[in-house]
């Protein structure tokens, strides 16, 4: 018989090993650079921005986007040229039609309005993939690890926080520091790129903080979780700056003005060369570490873990301040007022006092949206006694909430939506009083319905 020779080619080994890399789905795949990441968080940017429009207006409907040039700017939002480049590439995509754009003047800076209607199935086939492209890569490890870690997580939301040895009023504080850092992520949303959270300095001093006293109880926090959890950026840039300058050069010149200038030009140095790296990657501008807090959480990946996590620890200092009154969840609804409300034909009775809002009417409109949202946190007395706490709301949170504004940074610079916003409120507050209703609209540590009862 005789020999069957095979000849194997060069490249056999290198043909076997892309087979069953495709097949067993660990094929490499090709390394994006850094311009190619960059590129691709702006036009997700732009695609959730469509997504989030898109979900407020009638479906199958064209619908308005707007993007706002203000002095100042709301977190993790591009520069405008950046922004418009990405939705034309969202267009060339084929996810959306650009039917009109118009540019509109306002008092604080421009607006340009976008008329747009999703092409679908496309849309959601470009989202998915730079939603995907967008996400951190995970970190393997085996199914069990994980879900032991997952464990973790839910254990210390539940409210394992070691709060022995401070005292009643450190312990409000903690607890008002976490529900202002919650407004802030609900007003801006959380941003799936980065995990900070941008505070502006004029809302810590209404709610009664300043800066350095922000950074202590802040530092106090971490040391309940026995860990960094939360970072502040501010002073990041000027870690590697000396304080002083070289001994031999102050003993030479003795002169407290050159010390200072030196200190100043690199400290500029900087903060010039933070800015255009790590500043860059987690959309940190200069204003927003001059004009306010700018906060790291290490604490989630997504807007629904770090906020159940936050809320753990409310839940947690609330419970060690009250803990004769912590409440069993939903407990509100087992306590009965004579005020009632139904949200879904927005009709308020209280005996046989009746008022409906006209849902037809603008004025009505914003009054029971607000009264809405608002009932479900009310705050009740009963013969003097509070019945309910319910929470108070921002007035930057609740403006966004009817739309009357697109965030909290151009709410606070923008007096028509100041005025058109606390209009609301004393026009409910006025059908309220006149119809005899004992509630009233309140604004003394935030905005909150209180009711009250004999």
């Amino acid at each position: 018989m005789g020999t069957l020779e095979i000849q194997i080619p060069p490249d056999f080994k290198k043909r076997c090993g892309d087979y069953i890399a495709i097949h067993t789905g660990t094929e490499q795949k090709k390394a994006i650079t850094p311009s190619e990441k960059q590129v691709n968080r702006e036009i997700w940017w732009a695609l959730d921005k469509i997504y989030r429009e898109a979900l407020r207006q009638e479906k199958g409907k064209p619908f308005e986007v707007v993007f706002q040039v203000r002095p100042i700017m709301g977190a993790g939002i591009p520069p405008i040229e950046v922004r418009q480049k990405a939705l034309l590439k969202v267009q060339e995509l084929g996810g959306i039609k650009i039917i009109d754009d118009k540019t509109y003047n306002d008092n604080y800076g421009v607006d340009f309005v976008y008329i747009l209607e999703l092409i679908q199935p496309k849309f959601d086939e470009i989202y998915e993939k730079y939603e995907e492209l967008n996400q951190e890569p995970a970190i393997e490890k085996p199914r069990q690890e994980t879900a032991s870690t997952t464990e973790k997580i839910k254990e210390q939301v539940a409210g394992e926080l070691n709060l022995n040895g401070y005292s009643e009023d450190n312990l409000r504080r903690f607890n008002k520091i976490t529900s202002v850092i919650l407004n802030q992520i609900e007003l801006d949303s959380w941003s799936r790129l980065t995990n900070i959270v941008k505070i502006p300095l004029a809302t810590l001093e209404r709610e009664g903080f300043n800066y350095e006293e922000m950074r202590s109880i802040l530092g106090s926090i971490n040391k309940i979780n026995n860990k960094k959890v939360i970072s502040v950026l501010n002073e990041r840039p000027y870690k590697t700056v000396k304080s002083e300058m070289p001994l031999f050069t102050r003993n030479i010149w003795n002169n407290d003005d050159i010390t200072k200038r030196a200190d100043e030009i690199s400290r500029k140095e900087a903060l010039h060369k933070w800015l255009n790296n790590e500043g860059r990657f987690l959309n940190v501008s200069e204003d927003d570490l001059k004009n306010k807090l700018v906060l790291e959480l290490t604490i989630g990946r997504t807007q629904d873990t770090v906020v159940g996590v936050l809320s753990g620890w409310h839940e947690s200092i609330e419970s060690k301040l009250n803990p004769t009154q912590t409440l069993p969840k939903n407990i509100n609804n087992d306590i009965k007022h004579k005020i009632t409300f139904n949200g879904q034909t927005g009709v308020i009775r209280f005996g046989d006092t009746i008022h409906k809002f006209q849902r037809g009417t603008r004025g009505d409109k914003d009054r029971i949206s607000l009264f809405k949202r608002l009932w479900d946190e009310k705050k009740y007395f009963k013969n003097g006694v509070e019945k309910i706490k319910g929470k108070p709301f921002t007035p930057e949170f609740l403006a966004v909430q009817l739309n009357i504004t697109e965030n909290a940074t151009t709410f606070s610079r923008n007096e028509k939506a100041k005025n058109r916003f606390f209009g609301i409120i004393k026009g409910t507050n006025r059908i309220l009083r006149d119809k005899g209703f004992p509630a009233k609209v309140e604004r003394k540590s935030g905005i909150q319905l209180v009711i009250i009862e004999k």
